[in-house]
């Protein structure tokens, strides 16, 4: 059975509003607000029920913009008209179109973490923003795919900061194009314990400085 939202719901699904339709370049009155909360979310409210949740979300913080004029009324009176609202985002457009190059021309991380990282960096912005960017991926180049590749970065970081030592095994590739253990004396797989200090980035790899206690 449905079941309407309830009217708390109405100040989060105007803030999710802004952030999807809105930027200082495309900006909604109360009227078009009223609109699309009757249209996605079955919500029936007037204008003033959009602009006193509207002031709320800037008092508890959120970052909305909006134009404040006066008209005179029939009666002689001034009147104060709040238009053109949008949301301010954190990151610009251009700061995300470089987050997203940086990911297209990365060496080291897999086609597929690729793809998932330019979703979750296009939900940064609104569907203007998602439009410019659908049709330009990389290509899912023969390369390894290190699926651990940023926990591996989040371990290492964490030990560097706790000061504590890395325990792993150093692999190769073989003529099969697998990974395969560095092997001891022994013939089995040799376990490397060091002191890592930093984590170093260039020319498309990570590289980790550190030593053996020996």
């Amino acid at each position: 059975m449905y079941t309407k939202p309830p009217k708390k719901m109405i100040a989060v699904n105007i803030l999710n509003i802004l952030k999807q339709y809105t930027d200082e370049e495309h900006k909604l009155s109360q009227k078009k607000i009223v609109e699309i909360l009757e249209r996605d979310h079955q919500l029936v409210v007037d204008r003033k029920t959009v602009k006193r949740n509207l002031m709320n979300l800037i008092d508890s913080g959120y970052n909305i913009e909006f134009r404040e004029s006066t008209r005179l009324r029939k009666d002689g009176e001034e009147e104060t008209i709040y238009s053109d609202w949008y949301f301010v985002r954190e990151f610009s457009d251009a700061e995300l179109r470089l987050l997203i190059d940086s990911l297209l021309f990365s060496k080291h991380i897999p086609y597929s973490q690729c793809k998932f990282l330019i979703e979750k960096i296009e939900g940064l912005s609104n569907q203007y923003f998602s439009s410019k960017v659908k049709h330009i991926r990389n290509l899912p180049e023969e390369m390894p795919e290190n699926k651990q590749l940023f926990l591996n970065i989040e371990v290492l970081d964490e030990a560097i900061e706790q000061g504590k030592q890395v325990a792993f095994l150093y692999n190769d590739f073989g003529v099969d194009k697998k990974l395969h253990p560095r092997l001891d004396n022994n013939e089995t797989p040799r376990r490397y314990i060091i002191n890592p200090y930093q984590m170093v980035a260039t020319n498309g790899r990570y590289y980790l400085i550190c030593n053996y206690d020996k």
